[in-house]
């Protein structure tokens, strides 16, 4: 159990006829290996320090899904769509996500990670 970072269950005798099994989730845990993950690719973890919250949270989204939208990242922000591209560009100039599209203007264009 502990290699998957859950407790030991534990078990009781309520009554005579029962038998009471708890297994505890710990939802910490998949966010945290995320992060990690995203953290082996050295640009990114370069400069994760300086990112904020909202940055992070695209970045593991884009990790996650292989891709984001603009429209995607206004919701995950809850902010407007051009609060989320001034954020996206913001990534492409720390050199962390590039855009997928036939322009820069381009609506249904995406964003993936930088190799």
């Amino acid at each position: 159990m502990q290699n998957y970072f859950l407790k030991e269950p534990t078990y009781s005798e309520p009554d005579s006829s029962s038998v009471l099994l708890v297994l505890e989730n710990n939802i910490v845990i998949p966010s945290r290996r995320k992060t990690e993950s995203l953290l082996n690719e050295q640009r990114i973890k370069e400069k994760w320090a300086e990112l904020n919250y909202l940055e992070r949270e695209i970045l593991i989204t884009i990790y996650d899904k292989g891709f984001i939208t603009s429209e995607e990242t206004a919701k995950i922000i809850d902010r407007g769509k051009t609060t989320a591209v001034k954020l996206l560009n913001k990534l492409i100039a720390k050199n962390l996500i590039e855009h997928i599209g036939t322009s820069k203007y381009d609506n249904k264009g995406t964003y993936i990670i930088k190799k």
